[in-house]
């Protein structure tokens, strides 16, 4: 229902009773002033056929009378005065003094009756009766006010049923509120499992939220899958280098060694070359060497018939610890780098990191697998290009579902050196933390980059993403 129709259709019911409670109200008025009207009419006619007899009444026993017919009621609109032949007030009845008049009234003397009553010594009384409008007036003004208080239960009625169906509609505005500061967080989970709103005009506002929510969401898909198709074709022309790099340079890094060896067996043992020769079979082997270091670098999941779609995490621990290694080995003093791994049961307590023959613990993703190396082997040039550390630390935490949490895999890099002023710009800018910043975000993570101490000295850095884990295969 929408707003306007409903604040009407209460505001409609309020009206209605109060009209019902006005109309119950002036009917009982109306029947009360019908009834003091009659009441006073008659006893006005008592009193005047009184002062009709008094001819044949004394001066007190026609004062009794009136007295006494006076204590029975009140005369309505009218003022009594009887004074003696000597203008002396001998009884009064009424509002006292002359009548209030407003400039646009009658006058107070062409509002009065006045008439001479015989006695029965001769002499003349005089009876006055006076038409009293402030008894009117008090009476409407009485009537004035009851409606105005009715129109104010009226008016505060209104305004307690607006506000009472403000508060009720707009209830779900607080959480459609907190749905949306949840964009500014990145947190589109409120705005996706937003209830029906009870107004019409709030479910067109979270229908829109929610259409909105979509298509972010197909863009951010979409964005996703194409910087997936760029990591891919990065990955791709890394393995047309390492297949270049394998099959021209290291053919003719062996044809090299070959051809040395072949001169060492020709010379002897006293020739002035062979000394030369020996080094340069050693420069030819560790140049192999270095050619297949680097061809696991560039591709370091490929296998005979290509690459797999899914990668053993054993596997994938292997070549962290070999890049760990290689950095320890060729680093020096001035960095050292330690991989540490966890895993955790459902009830969130450490256990044994998962044996490669176990039960459950199905191979990852070969994307998931890339992105994981790709940023390890990227944080650490990180941080010995730039941090000063003495020491970094890659760590892997495998957690299985709970409660409402799927199962993924966090990584992390932490370090020790000088840290970043501002990690929101450093993600904007070159192709360190941006890189991994991209390839967390290509995988489905977020990269999340904090301090890794109070110390203002050496703050450090740890970078940090969680990723999810795709459910294991049922057992055969």
């Amino acid at each position: 229902m929408n707003l306007p129709r409903l604040l009407m259709r209460r505001a409609a019911a309020v009206a209605a009773a109060v009209l019902v409670l006005a109309v119950l109200l002036g009917l009982w008025r109306l029947n009360r002033d019908i009834d003091e009207e009659v009441d006073a009419g008659q006893h006005l006619a008592r009193v005047m056929a009184t002062l009709g007899q008094a001819a044949s009444l004394g001066d007190a026993q026609l004062l009794d009378a009136l007295k006494a017919l006076l204590l029975q009621g009140r005369l309505r609109h009218v003022a009594l005065e009887l004074r003696d032949a000597r203008g002396a007030v001998l009884l009064t009845h009424g509002p006292a003094g002359p009548a209030r008049a407003w400039p646009w009234q009658n006058p107070p003397e062409l509002r009065m009756v006045a008439w001479a009553l015989p006695r029965p010594d001769g002499g003349n009384w005089q009876v006055r009766l006076r038409a009293s409008r402030d008894g009117e007036r008090n009476e409407a003004l009485v009537n004035l006010g009851g409606m105005l208080g009715l129109l104010l239960l009226c008016v505060a009625g209104l305004l307690l049923s607006m506000r009472w169906n403000l508060r009720h509609a707009l209830r779900p505005l607080s959480q459609l509120l907190s749905a949306m500061a949840g964009i500014g967080r990145g947190d589109l989970h409120p705005l996706r499992t937003l209830p029906p709103m009870p107004v019409t005009e709030l479910q067109a506002v979270a229908g829109g939220l929610q259409q909105l929510t979509q298509a972010l969401d197909q863009a951010q898909a979409q964005r996703r899958a194409l910087s997936g198709k760029m990591l891919t074709l990065q990955e791709e022309e890394r393995g047309r280098i390492a297949h270049e790099l394998h099959d021209e340079l290291g053919q003719r890094v062996t044809a090299l060694r070959l051809g040395t060896a072949h001169l060492l067996r020709g010379l002897g043992p006293d020739a002035a070359l062979r000394p030369e020769l020996l080094q340069l079979q050693s420069q030819c082997e560790q140049l192999q060497h270095d050619v297949r270091h680097l061809l696991a670098g560039l591709q370091p999941f490929d296998e005979p018939g290509g690459q797999p779609d899914t990668v053993p995490l054993e596997r994938l621990v292997s070549h962290l610890n070999a890049l760990v290694a290689s950095w320890n080995r060729d680093a020096g003093a001035g960095l050292q780098v330690q991989l540490r791994l966890a895993a955790f049961d459902s009830a969130g307590q450490p256990r044994p990191w998962p044996q490669p023959d176990e039960v459950g613990q199905g191979p990852l993703p070969l994307t998931l697998a890339q992105a994981l190396y790709r940023i390890s082997q990227e944080s650490l040039t990180n941080v010995a290009r730039h941090a000063g550390a003495s020491l970094a630390t890659l760590s892997l935490e495998l957690h299985p579902p709970r409660g409402h949490s799927t199962a993924h895999i966090a990584w992390r890099a932490l370090d020790n050196g000088r840290g970043i002023a501002d990690p929101a710009q450093a993600l904007q800018r070159g192709n360190g933390l941006a890189g991994i910043h991209q390839r967390v975000w290509a995988a489905g993570g977020d990269l999340s980059v904090a301090p890794a101490s109070t110390d203002p000295a050496t703050p450090g850095l740890v970078l940090s993403a969680r990723f999810a884990l795709p459910a294991p295969a049922p057992a055969a």
